[in-house]
């Protein structure tokens, strides 16, 4: 299952010159607000493996959107305090707009995306917590604000609205894949996507909204047979998974 977990005034230190910035995504043996303390040494693994002395593959990416790339860590490790990068800021307009908002101070909050490995129960100061012991990372980002991006904001007439836009953002990413000749890290990429999409589309399941006058009922179930209609799902693990 694909998560994040979120940590404010995590930038320590910017350089217009250089274009990088060495900020914390993660924290360590802190009680959330999910009740969960990331363990000091979860993130050693997929660093190692996923990160510049390894594949290669995580990326620094804008609001959790793979397409908005700000650029790729040129380190990565652990101290005491947390998880931290340094982020060669990518001469793209993403990332032009991301080192413009670190030097003026207005990006302060970072997130990253991950899926538990293995976890246990323990007690934190006193209190019941669950403890993470070792998580898979596929990215990090800057975000405005720390809200949860696997729970979307969703007006009471805007589920259909929702419903369409996943179905177009499914056929621009299956349009790409189809071309072929694709590079590992875009199939990465890709991979990362359809597990934020899987994500949307439970809490979308979750949903119980109110019959809006003049406005046909859908039902949120509807959206998860986007995947079965265009087979997309499959397509990505097939491309993505032949090249490891």
């Amino acid at each position: 299952m694909y998560r994040v977990k979120s940590i404010p005034d995590s930038v320590k230190d910017v350089s217009v010159k250089d274009r990088t910035v060495k900020l914390y995504y993660s924290s360590f043996d802190k009680i959330d607000s999910d009740g969960e303390v990331v363990r000091r040494g979860a993130l050693t693994k997929t660093q190692s493996e996923w990160g510049p002395g390894g594949k290669n593959r995580i990326w620094h990416l804008d609001n959790h959107m793979t397409l908005n790339r700000v650029g790729k860590p040129k380190e990565m490790g652990e101290d005491e305090f947390g998880a931290w990068a340094v982020t060669k800021i990518a001469n793209t307009q993403s990332g032009k707009d991301a080192l413009a908002l670190y030097e003026s101070g207005d990006i302060t909050e970072h997130s990253f995306g991950f899926r538990v490995l293995q976890s246990e129960g323990g007690e934190i100061d006193g209190h019941q917590a669950t403890i993470l012991t070792e998580l898979q990372q596929f990215e990090y980002s800057s975000v405005n604000w720390g809200a949860n991006m696997n729970t979307p904001t969703i007006e009471v007439k805007s589920l259909e609205e929702t419903k369409q836009k996943l179905i177009e953002e499914h056929k621009k990413w299956q349009k790409w894949l189809r071309k072929g000749n694709l590079s590992d890290e875009f199939c990465h990429l890709l991979d990362v996507q359809i597990q934020q999409w899987s994500e949307q589309i439970k809490a979308l399941e979750e949903l119980s909204e109110p019959p809006v006058k003049s406005t046909p009922a859908v039902q949120a179930a509807d959206i998860s047979a986007i995947f079965e209609k265009y087979n997309f799902k499959q397509q990505i693990e097939e491309t993505f998974n032949g090249r490891n």
